[in-house]
């Protein structure tokens, strides 16, 4: 028998989650998956969004997470009818399963600077984040400088979804290690993905880990979704010949964590079209993430889905409960229990929020 902490999930998407039977798989990759999002957030409501996101916070709960992070799409500058519903749901989950809000954003909203300190001054008033989905968009230097400028004089952490493709084209990991410097947001700021860092200069790479590590920048990796999207068609054309995926997309996390980086491994999207599979089950994340990373689950990565990503959070460490709250796993070692797929029983010191 082992005992485990209870789970932080740091980086998923609750709004656009389980929508796959209405949007179905794409067939192509990234830039397809937003466009069936896209389509599909023409159908949200807030009951449709509370039912969906409802379902995922109870099979988190079920699997032993107690606390998460998700990003929610804000794509015009009023804010999403997701924003609302989640902060209702975290206030009923509260104690139970804690959430997070990030605004997942595109970079040109921040031309508007005015809007940007507002909507970062409101943000900031409910502990929430400010994040953007960094790629390799127009006038992005000048973009990501506004946002850390009114994250900075906010008070808020900024979390981005950065450099999540192929290539050495793709710069915002070097720019948001520039701007938390110039901003002093030493660490308040964590970088998800980093795809692009497994194709650049490893002598590059080892330089930005170095800094990254001394500037106390976190990064989350997304296996899951990573391998079903990176090196696909941007469109595949009905008869085009299947092609075998050969650029994954791993982030380079064990020269990361032998840098100092903090590094964390959360599920990311679950049954949309980002990624079709999947229940909130962070032990299934890790398990995954043993063979796309090719580390030892044994040593001490265990630490990557529990304290690393509440420290990221900003949130105590769930191994501090380990006494009243935690997994209890029926094998010998992480080993014996990955390999067999044991079923958990999970401890909890307060009771589910809606059994009262």
């Amino acid at each position: 028998m082992i005992r485990l902490p209870l789970l932080v999930d740091a980086h998923v998407h609750l709004d656009k989650t389980f929508t796959i039977e209405r949007t179905g798989r794409i067939t192509g990759g990234l830039h397809a998956s937003i466009e069936r999002c896209v389509a599909d957030a023409k159908l949200w409501s807030a009951e449709d969004i509370q039912r969906r996101a409802s379902l995922a916070l109870e099979r988190a709960w079920s699997h032993g997470t107690c606390a998460m992070r998700t990003h929610v799409d804000w794509t015009t500058h009023k804010e999403p009818i997701a924003w609302a519903v989640l902060k209702e749901l975290r206030d009923q989950w509260r104690g139970h399963v804690d959430l997070q809000l990030v605004s997942l954003q595109f970079p040109e909203l921040f031309d508007d600077v005015n809007w940007a300190q507002t909507m970062a001054r409101s943000i900031a008033q409910t502990g929430d984040v400010i994040g953007a989905f960094i790629h390799a968009q127009p006038e992005l230097e000048q973009r990501m400088f506004t946002l850390f400028q009114v994250a900075a004089e906010a008070g808020c952490r900024i979390d981005l979804h950065c450099d999540e493709g192929i290539g050495d084209h793709l710069l915002g990991f070097d720019l948001a290690l520039n701007l938390v410097e110039r901003f002093e947001m030493q660490g308040r700021v964590v970088c998800s993905h980093v795809c692009a860092l497994s194709y650049r200069d490893e002598h590059l790479v080892t330089d930005l880990l170095n800094k990254a590590s001394e500037l106390d920048v976190g990064i989350i990796s997304l296996p899951t979704t990573n391998l079903y999207l990176q090196d696909r068609p941007f469109q595949q054309a009905a008869n085009a010949p299947v092609r075998t995926a050969r650029l994954r997309g791993i982030a380079p996390v064990h020269e990361a964590r032998a840098a100092g980086v903090s590094v964390a491994i959360a599920s990311d999207n679950c049954r949309d079209p980002f990624y079709p599979y999947g229940d909130y089950n962070l032990l299934a994340v890790f398990e995954a993430a043993a063979l796309a990373l090719q580390f030892d689950p044994a040593s001490d990565w265990l630490d990557s889905i529990s304290t690393i990503p509440a420290k990221l959070m900003g949130l105590p460490d769930p191994a501090l409960l380990i006494a009243t709250d935690f997994i209890e796993l029926d094998a010998a070692d992480i080993d014996d229990a990955l390999s067999r797929r044991v079923p958990m029983r999970v401890v909890r010191s307060r009771p589910h929020p809606l059994s009262a």
